[in-house]
């Protein structure tokens, strides 16, 4: 019992510290996502109506079927043999025929069916029904393309929150170490005054100083738990820790960026073969089917259709009732149908004018997609390249740190200075540390929005 208890904790110890790459989370994301699965569900809503389109060109069937049960039906009509030969003026032939009857009709019965079944063929729709085709299929296209850019999107996101969140990381080791050497300094200003060396202002400002630490580290972690957060929302986890994160950024990687010039991203980022742009074409051609339409739906434009009507009505059930074929009720007709607008009080040129809005506002939409996308490359281009140059400054700047550290520790050492100026030079170089980090981050999310763009 003991073996098995203590099997289950190293086995729910395991699962706890499992970490996850990208390509790991990149999988949930796009199997559990719900904006994805939404799109989806919108890809195959596009597929049926693309479907329901296409049985435009083949007649409709309709079957009406009623059964009524008629609580005073018609009596029978019959009149005496004596009075039919009264009638014709036969006169009484002496047989007396009595109170013989003759029926003239039967009368109704209670139950009474009909059945009616009609097939409508459009024979002429002046292209409505192969527009509305090439409509419904290049939505259904569009939808596909809109799923896909947004897998596109949410995995170059995905990429760029886990580098955010690794070197918020760091930056988080870098601010606790930085705390408790600011701890410290606090501590000796306090002996320091007691001993009449330091004034109480220059205490209050390390403690200021101390409690300065102690609030950004607290936003700090409020902010890798909104990333956190952010991304198990998008892979659909419950939760998820920085332990399970496993990710080492590439900052030569970040850089390599420019080893491509700005012209040649450009050019990648514009080609009419991706997602983006087959997308905003797309929605051109959408617009351009939608005006087809509106044309041919205008005034005096008649819809021609084919209509075969077969019909029975009687109280004799079909097929199964006998008789039934001797109710004589059976009826077909044959019928062109003509349907025409001929006034709606301008809707319909209002439509056609509508329907041109739509199409040149789409043909705008892909000119500024195309600009934004360009202002948007060149901008992270930009600061890529202004990311290099201050990593390269602080890269200096955290050398000089470090020299300065170095040599306070042997000073300290030869008893030529204080613990005090140590601390404060430890305390500088993970403050350059830091920024230099911070620098990583915007260079990061820089990168991963040219690769996408671009790549």
């Amino acid at each position: 019992m003991k073996k098995l208890i203590a099997t289950i904790l190293v086995l729910s110890l395991c699962l706890s510290l499992w970490a996850y790459t990208y390509s790991d989370l990149n999988a949930m994301m796009l199997g559990n996502n719900l904006n994805l699965l939404k799109a989806k569900e919108d890809v195959q809503t596009a597929l049926l109506d693309y479907n329901d389109a296409k049985w435009g060109y083949s007649p409709t069937i309709d079957l009406t079927v009623t059964g009524s049960y008629l609580f005073n039906p018609i009596e029978a009509v019959t009149l005496q043999k004596d009075q039919l030969m009264e009638f014709l003026g036969i006169g009484n032939i002496g047989s007396g025929l009595g109170d013989d009857y003759l029926t003239l009709y039967k009368g109704q019965e209670n139950m009474m069916y009909q059945f009616q079944l009609q097939i409508t063929q459009p024979v002429v729709t002046w292209g409505k029904i192969t527009n509305a085709v090439n409509l419904y299929r290049s939505i259904y296209n569009a939808r596909t393309l809109q799923m896909v850019q947004m897998s596109e999107q949410n995995s170059t996101e995905l990429q760029s929150r886990m580098a955010a969140l690794v070197y918020l990381n760091q930056i988080r080791n870098l601010l606790v170490e930085e705390t408790a050497l600011a701890d410290r300094l606090v501590n000796l200003s306090q002996q320091a005054q007691v001993n009449g060396i330091l004034l109480e202002l220059d205490v209050k400002d390390a403690m200021v100083q101390a409690s300065q630490l102690d609030v950004t580290l607290a936003q700090l972690d409020n902010q890798i738990d909104e990333q956190l957060r952010s991304v198990a929302k998008m892979c659909g986890l419950e939760s998820l820790t920085m332990d399970q994160i496993e990710l080492q950024p590439d900052e030569k990687k970040y850089l390599s960026v420019l080893n491509t010039d700005l012209e040649r991203w450009e050019y990648r980022a514009t080609d009419q073969s991706r997602t983006t742009f087959q997308l905003l074409a797309k929605l051109e051609e959408i617009a351009s089917i939608a005006n087809k339409i509106a044309g041919v739906s205008v005034n005096w434009k008649p819809d021609l259709a084919l209509v075969a009507t077969l019909g029975y009505s009687g109280s004799r059930f079909p097929l199964i009732e006998t008789d039934w074929y001797r109710q004589d009720s059976a009826n077909s007709t044959l019928t062109l149908a003509l349907k025409a607008n001929v006034w709606d009080g301008g809707k319909a040129v209002r439509n056609v004018s509508r329907t041109e809005s739509q199409k040149a506002s789409a043909a705008l939409d892909t000119s500024l997609g195309k600009d934004e996308i360009l202002e948007q490359l060149r901008s992270n281009y930009h600061n890529i390249e202004l990311a290099k140059i201050k990593i390269t400054y602080y890269d200096d700047k955290v050398e000089a740190c470090m020299e300065k550290v170095k040599r306070q520790n042997e000073l300290l050492d030869a008893g030529a200075a204080s613990e005090t100026d140590l601390l404060k030079a430890e305390m500088e170089l993970r403050a350059v540390k830091i920024e230099r980090i911070q620098e990583l981050i915007g260079l990061s999310a820089s990168y991963y929005v040219v690769s996408y763009l671009g790549s």
